[in-house]
């Protein structure tokens, strides 16, 4: 095998394939550096397999090598939602413009964090990377004029920062945060869909443009799996196609296509090695929803049985931490159990108390942090 620094090795955990240096598995790792100091006929090999670790560890482990502070998605994370707020008149105060997280034990939803007053969740995209929510892109006025700032939330200090926004203004974009990167991804500008793609690195603080998507897309559902990061499109003849970034190449390649009749992919989370797609019903029944799975391993696409519905005025929502799966709308929380190939309802929660779309994530809070419960809004 070749010698240098900058050599990568291919190594099997089950059957995820990662690429890593192999100078920072030696440097920090017993088991590497006595394989390729022996001199074995595994050490020459094209690949190494390793039994008794798990993809998501071993995944996590070159996060760290690499410098990283991977937030892992641990039983302490906190589900948090934030519904669709412009900023209002003047940048006046608006109590209902804030976050808010679930408390599990008293069933209810407590406030986080106002928003900064100039910030708009209105058309933008939010993700979380190292912690910390990010905001890119909202609109603000009947004539959609895009917010020229981002905004970064740390639960730790709880503050705000702002931060660049986009070489190219955007509304309705896709952000993913994944391998210490904030992706851009598609979006609209001037009533137009985008298929430029933009990446930001909060070490330098500059954004940088990647290869553009396959077409142009603006709101297109995302999720990272076995540190893999994949993208909907919506495709003529009644297509949802998933494809999935190459980082190394930078260039999109095709994954996989699910035809249904007047149906498309608004939502997809990612567990283990399955992606979950959620489609709109027929245009008669907005309510109602389908999902289907996709296992990353062998290709193949399963209905998940049972029935899943929008909420008036929001389309589904879920976010995965661990083996649960967490959806929300005006009347429930709802927590489901991934097994095998359907979603178990385990219980109920409260409903969020605010109308409209929302955007959900996890976030580690503070111990001991406890906001007051959220103010209900109604609906107009």
């Amino acid at each position: 095998m070749p010698q240098g620094p900058e050599t990568l090795v291919q190594v099997w955990v089950g059957s995820q394939l990662f690429q890593a240096d192999r100078a920072l598995l030696v440097e920090h790792c017993g088991f590497f550096r006595g394989l390729f100091r022996s001199g074995m006929r595994e050490a020459r090999a094209a690949e190494v397999h390793l039994g008794a670790l798990s993809p998501d560890g071993f995944h996590t482990t070159l996060r760290v090598l690499r410098g990283e502070r991977p937030a892992l998605a641990a039983a302490d994370d906190s589900y948090v939602a934030v519904s669709t707020h412009a900023p209002a008149p003047g940048f006046l105060e608006d109590p209902s413009r804030t976050m808010c997280y679930l408390d599990e034990e008293e069933d209810t939803w407590r406030t986080l964090a106002a928003l900064p007053l100039e910030a708009s969740t209105l058309l933008a995209g939010v993700a979380t990377l190292g912690n910390k929510l990010y905001i890119v892109g909202g609109v603000r006025g009947p004539n959609k004029e895009v917010v020229d700032l981002g905004f970064c939330y740390d639960p730790d200090s709880g503050t705000w920062r702002e931060f660049p926004s986009p070489h190219q203004p955007r509304y309705d974009t896709a952000l993913a945060g994944f391998e210490g990167h904030l992706y851009a991804i598609g979006g609209e500008f001037q009533r137009t869909a985008m298929s430029s793609v933009e990446r930001y690195d909060p070490a330098s603080g500059c954004w940088s443009f990647m290869a553009d998507l396959p077409q142009p897309a603006a709101g297109v559902p995302c999720a990272h799996a076995r540190g893999r990061l994949f993208v909907c499109l919506c495709q003529p003849a009644d297509t949802t196609a998933v494809v999935e970034y190459a980082l190394r190449a930078d260039e999109w390649l095709p994954v996989a296509e699910l035809r249904r009749p007047q149906s498309y992919g608004h939502c997809m989370v990612a567990h283990r090695d399955s992606l979950y797609v959620v489609r709109n019903g027929p245009k008669d029944d907005f309510l109602h929803c389908a999902i289907d799975c996709l296992n990353l391993a062998t290709g193949q696409w399963t209905a998940l049985p049972g029935q899943f519905v929008n909420s008036k005025g929001a389309l589904f929502t879920a976010v995965v931490r661990g083996d649960t799966v967490y959806t929300v709308n005006r009347v429930f929380t709802l927590l489901y159990a991934i097994e095998g190939g359907s979603w178990r309802l385990l219980r109920e929660k409260a409903g969020f108390p605010r109308p409209g779309s929302l955007q959900t994530f996890l976030l580690r809070l503070p111990p001991g942090a406890q906001g007051p419960v959220a103010s209900t809004t109604p609906e107009l």
